[in-house]
């Protein structure tokens, strides 16, 4: 093999600034790669002495390259003799795994470099180091084009560029030039999950079980694509054998943890979560994995003590503020919030789902117009998820803003015309412009995206009731009531579709259906004794208005609606007071007003026809 080339490709790695990080990531990959014997053991030893007193020097000055006046050629110094380490390290057989002794001492050495990996960090340089490392592996094919192990170490270095498909025939050429090295079947099923090309991976991860069955990492490859697929209970029983061949490893515990998290099986999640933790408590992802569980059961308070447990662990990932910021949005701590998806865009500004968080929390604050401008960064960041105009559209909505909000509508459709609930909101706009027949087009396309939605249902059902289409809006209920028979509203809203039509009877039937599933919503007491109103059986009514009270003491219409009934049943002076309640509760009704002055009317003509009558 011609070393002096080896060894100045290797050196042009290092060559611009790269990080000493991303040269050790390589030279991990690089110690499967064998016999490049150079030097004596004592040579080797004596060598890294030195090196490891310079690096160690280099660390100590890097602790003050903030300090006013650090010189810059000290830095380009300091560079030029990082650079010579590397080339003393490939020139010392760093890749010799057979000389023991000196493969031990080599990791000792790569962990002790490990320990500083943040000097000269430079991640923009990465696209140059990847292209090197590409040449490196084609002089190593050119050099010996029968070793299957270049061809494999090609693939990787393609598959870590994300150029799939090149790597993946680098992966068939190792396998054909050594089809029983079970890792080359690993590497393409890796490559071919990659690609979302699950079915193909799975038989590549099989391949990988027949040649080597003892390695648990291809079981816990397989179970992640397994997971991919959807085929949870296949997922699960193949982390259980991941976990059977290696015990120790805490990371396959936590993959059947994510899988049970997908099921809902939150229960077992927290179990095998834990079990990650116990095994290696210091990584901070297990704590965020049970965070998340913890936040679906909403258990919010425990939650926000395992996102706290992650932050500590790991300050510096922007997920896991983020992931605080949302739980903390659920609990209805908005300004604790907008502080996490704060913390969350200042760790990582270009993460455009951070922004969109916070334009949520501010939307739920009401706080619209500030809504809007993270909306909108949101959008500039990632101008292809249509989440973000959607969620630009609902704001817009909100404030009336009704034919923007068609514009932002008509984008979400655009970007992603398979989402069902993007025809929704634009019905919803255009039943509130009034314009119905264009809204019944939106609410048909929400059904035909998702017919298994009973909310798509309903929203066409109130549609069609505004316009007096009442026989077709009772259609349209009951097959929402048909997709989802636990919904109040659906019942609640059926019944005054059959008041409008004086079909009284049936009418508190669905008022009862509807105080059934929810036994809270002071509406349906006060639906109820509206139409029992109607049917002159006024001392019912007061009960179900009483009621209504009970729930919702702020809602002046029950007042107003009680003091009619007391009206009609002649009892004026109480009819009144609730006429009062009513214009306390809400002073701007004029039909309040109203009402009581034919009160004060009617008894000012009984009082005076009574005077009549004693004269």
């Amino acid at each position: 093999m011609n070393y002096i080339k080896l060894n100045e490709i290797l050196v042009r790695v290092s060559i611009k600034n790269i990080s000493l990080n991303q040269c050790i990531d390589n030279f991990d990959q690089l110690q499967r790669i064998h016999n490049l014997n150079i030097s004596s053991q004592q040579q080797k030893a004596q060598q890294l002495i030195k090196d490891q007193k310079l690096l160690s020097l280099l660390t100590k000055r890097e602790k003050n390259k903030k300090i006013k006046g650090f010189n810059n050629k000290k830095k380009i110094n300091n560079r030029r003799k990082i650079q010579k380490t590397l080339n003393n390290l490939i020139k010392m057989d760093i890749l010799n795994e057979q000389n023991q002794e000196n493969y031990n001492l080599i990791q000792q050495r790569l962990e002790f470099i490990k320990n500083y990996n943040n000097y000269l960090n430079n991640n923009d340089k990465q696209q140059i180091i990847n292209l090197q490392m590409l040449e490196f592996s084609d002089f190593l094919i050119e050099s010996e084009t029968q070793n299957s192990q270049y061809y494999n170490y090609k693939a990787i270095v393609l598959d870590k560029m994300k150029r799939f498909q090149e790597a993946l025939e680098y992966y068939d050429i190792a396998i054909q030039k050594n089809p029983e090295k079970a890792e080359y079947y690993y590497g393409k099923a890796i490559a071919l999950e990659k690609m979302n090309r699950f079915e193909e991976a799975l038989e590549y991860y099989d391949s990988a079980i027949q040649k080597n069955p003892e390695n648990a990492e291809y079981y816990y490859g397989k179970a992640d694509n397994l997971e991919n697929m959807n085929r949870f209970e296949e997922a699960l029983e193949y982390y259980g054998l991941a976990i059977h061949k290696n015990p120790e490893n805490a990371d396959y515990y936590y993959g059947k943890a994510i899988a049970l998290f997908k099921m809902n099986r939150f229960e077992e999640a927290f179990e095998f979560n834990d079990s990650a933790i116990q095994k290696n408590p210091e990584k901070a992802d297990y704590y965020y994995g049970k965070a998340m569980a913890l936040k679906q059961m909403n258990r919010f308070e425990e939650a926000l003590e395992y996102y706290d447990s992650a932050i500590q662990k790991n300050p510096e990932n922007a997920e896991y503020y983020y992931g605080k910021a949302d739980n903390l949005e659920n609990m209805n701590r908005f300004e604790e919030a907008l502080e996490y998806y704060d913390l969350a865009i200042q760790k990582n500004p270009e993460n455009a789902d951070y922004y969109y968080g916070k334009a949520i929390a501010l939307f739920k604050m009401n706080r619209f117009e500030e809504a809007l401008e993270f909306n909108d960064s949101a959008i500039q960041k990632n101008p292809e998820k249509a989440d973000y105009y959607y969620g630009k559209a609902m704001a817009l909505k909100l404030m009336n803003r009704f034919e923007e909000a068609l514009e932002y509508y008509d984008s979400a459709i655009q970007k992603n015309p398979e989402n069902a609930e993007y025809y929704y909101g634009k019905a919803d706009i255009l039943e509130n412009m009034n314009r119905f027949q264009q809204a019944f087009e939106y609410y048909d396309l929400a059904i035909q995206q998702n017919p298994e939605k009973a909310d798509y249902y309903y929203g066409k059902a109130i549609a069609l009731y505004k316009i007096n289409r009442f026989e077709e809006a009772f259609e349209y209920y009951d097959l929402a009531i048909q997709k989802n028979p636990e919904k109040a509203d659906y019942y609640y809203g059926k019944a005054m579709a059959l008041k409008q039509i004086n079909r009284f009877e049936e009418a508190l039937e669905y008022y009862d259906s509807a105080i059934q599933k929810n036994q809270e919503k002071a509406d349906y007491y006060y639906g109820k004794a509206i139409v029992l109103e109607k049917m002159n059986r006024f001392e019912e009514a007061l009960e179900y208005y009483d009621t209504a009270i009970q729930k919702n003491p702020e809602n002046a219409d029950y007042y107003y609606g009680k003091a009619i009934v007391l009206f009609k049943m002649n009892r004026f002076e109480e009819a009144l007071e609730y006429y009062d309640s009513a214009i306390q509760k809400n002073p701007e009704k004029a039909d309040y007003y109203y009402g009581k002055a034919i009160v004060l009317i009617m008894m000012k003509g009984l009082l005076n026809i009574s005077m009549k009558y004693m004269r």
